[in-house]
């Protein structure tokens, strides 16, 4: 099975840097926003197409810790408001944060 990762979404040297500022924003500790967004860029997501709503939903799994869960949804909302079409369709990129408090024990996420 074939599991893309965030990184696959972005096209990264040119994500990077916009993507590290606005991590910027909510982490207290501004030298980690670089480390976090490659971080980032490496794990995995799920892909939903969704072609009644012309979206490709992109739905990054939750994070080691609360803190930075709230830097992911800051990023997905600042990237859904760019309205991005995925290269080659006309599927408007949809992030949406999967926090890991929202799944039960053995819950396949």
């Amino acid at each position: 099975m074939y599991s893309p990762t965030a990184g696959q979404v972005f096209d990264y040297p040119d994500s990077l840097n916009a993507l590290v500022q606005l991590a910027r924003e909510k982490l207290q500790r501004h030298d980690d926003a670089r480390s976090f967004v490659r971080g980032l860029f490496g794990t995995t997501i799920n892909l939903r197409p969704d072609p009644k709503t012309k979206q490709l939903v992109v739905e990054l799994h939750g994070q080691t810790n609360p803190a930075h869960d709230h830097v992911v949804e800051h990023l997905c909302r600042e990237l859904n408001e760019t309205e991005t079409l995925y290269p080659g369709t006309d599927l408007t990129l949809f992030f949406r944060p999967l926090r890991s408090s929202l799944f039960h024990a053995g819950q396949d996420v």
